[in-house]
């Protein structure tokens, strides 16, 4: 093999050692399973746990909100090691399996909840304030609508106010406005007349400028999306 045949050859190998490094390093690794630990126990609940994760008392660590069939809410703080602290508790009792969703309800910098309360009709969304200090508190306000299931949360009119869509196993998907002041009102809006919608991504899809509805169907193969005619053409 010539001088110039080798050096080829030589940069082609280590190009290719180079390649299978950046492979293998960008797969994940983990480690072993760790129980997650509320002091010296492990973060257990009574019944379905369903956990919401984010950073309540803006300190930049990651706390975890659970959800607990029959019993209610339970805050949980990390502590920067690993561990976490029970910090609060809000009873609800006779709450059905459901979910929580996290997002700037009321524009005051920090992290609220909107609750749903399962799949019964009969059991409606609720809001969770944060006092300011990660601890969520009852807003007053249930939203009554007739599914319960998940939540789609985003600006829906560009008013810089976070806006909510709930969709469910039964009925169409409803959209609920948010008023400027941390409070909704259901706009009457109602898509997907035949129901059986199972979760909703609210995101701008055709980048026009504003927030488009995309939902995945529960009972049927066939997913939706509703685009936002509030900016019908995309901008220059």
């Amino acid at each position: 093999m010539s001088r110039q045949g080798s050096l080829l050859m030589t940069i082609l190998v280590a190009g290719l050692s180079v390649c299978m490094a950046a492979t293998a390093e960008s797969v994940p690794a983990y480690d072993s399973e760790i129980i997650v630990q509320v002091g010296e126990y492990a973060l257990e609940v009574d019944g379905y746990s369903v956990p919401t994760a984010g950073d309540l008392n803006g300190d930049g660590l990651v706390d975890i909100f659970a959800r607990e069939v029959g019993e209610g809410f339970r805050t949980y703080f990390n502590d920067g090691s690993g561990e976490f602290e029970e910090h609060s508790f809000i009873e609800r009792n006779g709450l059905a399996p459901g979910r929580a969703r996290f997002a700037d309800i009321d524009n005051d910098g920090d992290i609220d909840a909107v609750y749903s309360s399962g799949e019964s009709r009969s059991l409606p969304y609720g809001i969770l304030l944060n006092d300011g200090a990660g601890i969520l508190v009852d807003s007053g306000q249930t939203l009554a609508t007739t599914i319960n299931g998940r939540i789609g949360i985003g600006d829906l009119n560009n008013d810089g106010w976070v806006d909510l869509v709930f969709t469910g196993w039964i009925g169409p998907c409803q959209v609920w406005m948010n008023d400027g002041s941390g409070r909704f009102t259901d706009s009457g809006i109602r898509l997907g007349e035949g129901g059986g919608w199972s979760n909703c991504v609210v995101a701008d899809v055709d980048n026009d400028g504003d927030n488009d509805l995309f939902v995945a169907g529960y009972d049927r193969v066939a997913n939706a999306l509703w685009l936002n005619q509030l900016n019908p053409t995309r901008p220059e």
